[in-house]
Order: C-alpha cells, then sequence, then structure tokens
C-alpha cells in the first residue's frame, strides 16, 4: 500500500469514528436534558400537591375550631343549667306556677310650641 492510500483510509476512519462520536454526543445530552425536565415537573407536581395539602388541613383546622367553640359554647350552657338546678334543690326552692309579667307602659308627655 501506498502511504497516500494509509493516510486516506486513516481520515475515513476518523471521519467515521468523528460521525459516529457527534450523534453519540448529541443523543447523550437530549437524553440528560429530558430527564432534566422530567425531574423538575416531578418537583413542581410534588411542590403543588404539598401546597394543596396544607391548604386542606387549614381549612379542616378552622371547621375544627369553629365546632369546638360551638361544643363547648353548649358545654358550658349545659353546665350553667345543672349548677342552677342543683343549688335550687341545696336551697329547697319551689318551682313558680304562675307568672305575672309587669309591663311598663310609656308615658307621653305633650310639648308645647
Amino acid at each position: 500500500m501506498r502511504p497516500l492510500d494509509l493516510k486516506k483510509q486513516q481520515r475515513r476512519v476518523n471521519g467515521v469514528l468523528e460521525n459516529k462520536i457527534l450523534p453519540l454526543w448529541n443523543l447523550t445530552a437530549m437524553f440528560l436534558c429530558l430527564v432534566s425536565v422530567i425531574g423538575y415537573l416531578g418537583i413542581i407536581n410534588h411542590a403543588n400537591m404539598t401546597a394543596m395539602a396544607a391548604a386542606e388541613l387549614k381549612k379542616e383546622i378552622s371547621i375544627l375550631t369553629e365546632n369546638n367553640q360551638d361544643l363547648q359554647i353548649q358545654v358550658t350552657s349545659l353546665q350553667d343549667i345543672g349548677r342552677v338546678k342543683e343549688s335550687a334543690s341545696q336551697l329547697s326552692m319551689v318551682t313558680v306556677s304562675n307568672y305575672e309579667y309587669l309591663v311598663n307602659t310609656p308615658q307621653i308627655v305633650a310639648v308645647k310650641r
């Protein structure tokens, strides 16, 4: 073989290797980009799901707080009625059978002009 043929053959081999390496590099870069985008979407999805769960928990906390306040009011009112009945029985009080309400009638005064 002549030296010129060897150089041509070497250029062909180098060219083929370069042509194979470049697409492999592009494919690797595209794969990394795809993995990065999928990872980013996963992180954003997880953050949104966490925020939505936190918002639902805040709503539930506010509802339970309102229910707790209503129940506390009911408990105190029931305890007050129980205390009144207990103190009435200890003092030997008698229940009232006849109610008469006093009505305050307003007096009207004429003003001379």
